[in-house]
């Protein structure tokens, strides 16, 4: 005769102790993070004003203010949006018909949407050079405003702190080169001569 013996559905003293640990385990390092999180979250919030000036303040934001409101470092607002700004260099440079960098030493204060170019009697604008001299001589521009600046530290000449890249793209017209964004990255010290410098970008989509 065959006996069935019937065995009810459960966890061991043993698998019950594992399960206990692992859960506390998992448990402790959640309370943990979120204890760190919490105790950081000031520092996240917080903001600190930047005292840029009238000037650099109308230029980058568009307002008179004297001060630029930031928020401190780790700020991952701030982090997000360095991200965006990058993936949004790769995607216009990627589509684009020419690229140019620009030094300069002040304040960028041309943005043009078109530049005149005639491709039958202008010169090829196939360096960086050749393009400031074409809107120096075609758009008005001052010679001033952006640097003849190449072979860094061979010829003993200051390195400039700024630079303006010019993002060109495709225009149905002839005569003109279309302008698809511009880019300034400035290197600013605040208003106080010991106060530390400050790495500003902006992007111009025209």
């Amino acid at each position: 005769m065959i006996h069935r013996v019937h065995q009810h559905g459960g966890f061991t003293s043993v698998e019950l102790l594992l399960v206990l640990a692992l859960s506390a385990m998992i448990l402790g390092g959640a309370v943990v993070s979120y204890g760190t999180l919490m105790r950081s979250q000031p520092s996240v919030s917080s903001m600190v004003a930047v005292p840029l000036g009238v000037t650099r303040s109308q230029n980058f934001y568009g307002t008179p203010s004297n001060t630029v409101d930031v928020g401190m470092a780790p700020q991952y607002g701030a982090l997000s949006l360095a991200e965006e700004l990058r993936e949004q260099f790769l995607t216009d440079t990627l589509s684009a018909t020419a690229v140019y960098c620009l030094p300069r030493d002040g304040i960028n204060t041309w943005r043009p949407s078109v530049i005149a170019y005639n491709s039958s009697t202008d010169d090829e604008l196939d360096t960086p050079q050749k393009f400031r001299a074409h809107i120096i001589a075609h758009a008005g521009v001052s010679s001033s405003l952006y640097r003849d600046y190449r072979n860094p530290l061979n010829d003993g000449t200051v390195v400039p702190q700024n630079a303006s890249i010019f993002v060109l793209g495709y225009r149905k017209y002839s005569g003109y080169l279309k302008v698809n964004a511009i880019y300034d990255i400035d290197l600013i010290r605040f208003t106080g001569t010991t106060e530390p410098k400050w790495l500003h970008s902006a992007l111009h989509h025209l």
